[in-house]
């Protein structure tokens, strides 16, 4: 998941065009009223719970947002309205480096995993500091490049010590 407020240089760049199939835990975050994709997230509970990052919710009420699910393509999927947004309570956007920017978001009822392309994320369980991870997400081809409208995945390295501590505050 990486946030979409940045310069285009900093989103997923030299990933590969990838199947929801294979990341059917991603999702799009919207305006509600633009259906403009802003953010990624991860389903992480069918109840209808998603984790993203805090920065890419800072700005608005939950009735702002949406999250989309269940496809390839940020301009097609299942849609569901946000309810609840949980920020981590040490969150400073303002701070360097973003300490914390972690999120939890509620949508509207539970997110049905039937269909094909659309389930909660495997949480770790360990220590995966220095091991080489996946992200997924939209985001250009090259460097400077145009969002692409395929879901894209790219290869990098973890961060070296965890930045998330106890404590979440609601909005």
């Amino acid at each position: 998941m990486m946030g979409c407020r940045y310069p285009m240089s900093s989103r997923i760049v030299n990933g590969e065009n990838a199947d929801i199939n294979d990341h059917p835990h991603q999702a799009s975050i919207r305006y509600q009223y633009w259906s403009n994709h802003i953010c990624g997230a991860s389903l992480i509970h069918e109840s209808g719970w998603f984790v993203t990052a805090a920065h890419c919710v800072d700005e608005t009420s939950p009735q702002m947002y949406g999250i989309r699910v269940g496809s390839s393509e940020i301009s097609s999927g299942i849609d569901y309205t946000v309810l609840k947004i949980i920020k981590h309570s040490g969150y400073n956007g303002a701070a360097s480096g973003i300490p914390n920017d972690i999120a939890l978001i509620q949508v509207n009822g539970p997110v049905d995993t039937s269909p094909r392309g659309v389930d909660k994320i495997e949480l770790a369980t360990g220590s995966y500091t220095g091991t080489y991870c996946t992200i997924t997400g939209w985001g250009a081809t090259y460097g400077g490049g145009p969002l692409t409208i395929e879901h894209q995945i790219e290869h990098r390295r973890t961060p070296s010590k965890p930045e998330v501590g106890p404590g979440a505050r609601e909005e």
